[in-house]
């Protein structure tokens, strides 16, 4: 039986954050690959923030936006993409992502390299830095120039042509 390759991709629940699933589509060879998608949270650190964690559930601040467009590109690309799926993750070194990363067998990250995530939570948490400690290769693809409205990456995401290359590969840091 051949290796699923898994594949972590950040997101900070914009649409414009989906943007590498097109080079992840394109540029794995082998079986179709499992994107995990992940925005990272600060760990609840006391029984007030457990119980406020209860109340304040992230999965209903994602944007409806971002969840019509995981559908649409599961959609779009079905049998390229075996698995597009999206999590919270609750922890803040990389200590804790590369234990993740270990856990749940991730081969590569891919992640947008000239693009500023935002935070989008009051407890969302940067994970930029930590991507290098992972322990697996970090691929960095640009953002395509020209597309910075949501509705246009949403655009770009479902109707970049099949020869066309969506974004540029830019080299591992």
């Amino acid at each position: 039986m051949m290796h699923m390759t898994q594949i972590l991709l950040p997101t900070d629940l914009t649409v414009r954050s989906l943007w590498p699933v097109h080079q992840i589509a394109r540029n794995e060879a082998g079986p179709a690959p499992v994107i995990q998608l992940v925005h990272l949270l600060e760990p609840p650190t006391g029984i007030g923030d457990l119980l406020s964690a209860r109340r304040n559930k992230p999965w209903e601040a994602v944007p409806p936006a971002f969840t019509e467009a995981l559908e649409l590109l599961r959609t779009r690309y079905e049998g390229r993409i075996a698995g597009l799926h999206f999590r919270f993750l609750y922890g803040s070194t990389g200590r804790y992502l590369r234990r993740f990363v270990e856990g749940a067998g991730i081969d590569a990250v891919y992640a947008l390299g000239d693009y500023r995530y935002e935070r989008p939570l009051p407890a969302s948490l940067p994970f930029e830095d930590l991507l290098p400690k992972c322990g697996v290769p970090v691929h960095y693809v640009s953002l395509r120039e020209g597309a910075l409205a949501d509705y246009q990456i949403l655009s770009s995401l479902l109707y970049t042509p099949e020869g066309q290359a969506p974004a540029t590969m830019a080299s591992t840091r």
